[in-house]
């Protein structure tokens, strides 16, 4: 088997990488800097020594921020996947990073944090928008009376949305079947001819889709120094771990797709958190500003405080 399709898999190799965001880019400049007064001010609003839980936490980039701001709060960072901090940064050394945590079950006990935040992470727990979500009932539960929860959540209308399903379309067509990287798997196994490679790739390269560098080029690339080199074990190797990752980066994005919120969904998360006696005070589009001097959709920002 090439790719173990355990949603945690995709985001035991993203954060194996070494990667602080997933969804924010270091040339996502505006967006940047927003993220720092979005979680800076936040982090200035509670008390210096406040301890805080950061769920789905990645490689730490709300812990970050908040530790940038504010170095003396005192945060637990918790993820299911297998993250892998850089922890010689300084504002990130005086975090507890935790990996293999569940958030709709955390081993923490209620009322233990003055605060718990989330970005683009604790909406992925949510899996039947029927009934209240395990997430929610745990937040709220760990969360001290008087604490406040600040989260930032994926939106079905953001511009990341829109961005992230044309990537998809692209590796949906290099998956196809008969596709060029089922192609290049038969290649590994000695099913598909050179003439097989060919083929599969000048017909990806005719449909009509947008082709990106970042993707289809670099794919492409990796193609093209594989089929120049014998066939050995080594370079069967090296095509498995080539098509593992491209498998996961299909499987994150996916996942990124189908956690996104639309309104009605985001209602009904608001009205959970109500319920577990959380009181909302923000729950609407966050808007950034782009380079072309508009605003766009980020994601849902929600602000509760606990009674």
């Amino acid at each position: 088997m090439i790719y173990n399709d355990k949603p945690t898999n995709a985001w035991d190799l993203y954060w194996e990488s070494g990667a602080l965001e997933s969804c924010i880019t270091q040339s996502d400049r505006l967006a940047g800097l927003a993220m720092e007064a979005f979680w800076g001010g936040f982090a200035e609003s509670l008390p210096k020594s406040a301890k805080i839980i950061d769920l789905a936490t990645g490689n730490g980039s709300v812990v970050k921020q908040l530790l940038s701001s504010v170095s003396s709060l005192q945060v637990t960072a918790v993820d299911i996947a297998m993250i892998q901090p850089q922890t010689e940064d300084v504002h990130l050394a005086s975090a507890t990073f935790v990996p293999n945590i569940d958030i709709t079950n955390l081993p923490y006990a209620t009322c233990e944090f003055d605060a718990v935040t989330s970005q683009f992470g604790a909406e992925y727990a949510i899996s039947d928008h029927t009934r209240t979500s395990e997430m929610v009932l745990e937040s709220s539960r760990v969360l001290s009376s008087g604490g406040h929860l600040k989260f930032l959540m994926h939106n079905t209308q953001s511009a990341l949305l829109l961005s992230n399903q044309a990537k998809l379309r692209e590796y949906d067509s290099l998956f196809a079947s008969s596709g060029l990287l089922p192609t290049l798997l038969k290649y590994k196994e000695g099913d598909a001819s050179l003439y097989d490679m060919e083929s599969a790739g000048e017909t990806f390269l005719k449909l009509d889709i947008v082709k990106t560098k970042r993707i289809s080029g670099q794919i492409f690339d990796a193609i093209t120094y594989f089929l120049q080199q014998p066939r050995t074990k080594l370079l069967s190797e090296h095509i498995t771990n080539t098509l593992r990752r491209i498998y996961a980066e299909r499987s994150r994005l996916q996942q990124l797709q189908k956690a996104a919120l639309s309104e009605s969904e985001m209602i009904r998360i608001v009205d959970d958190f109500k319920a577990c006696g959380v009181a909302i005070d923000i729950s609407e589009p966050m808007l950034v500003a782009n380079e072309n001097g508009d605003k766009d959709i980020l994601g849902w920002h929600i602000l509760g405080q606990k009674r």
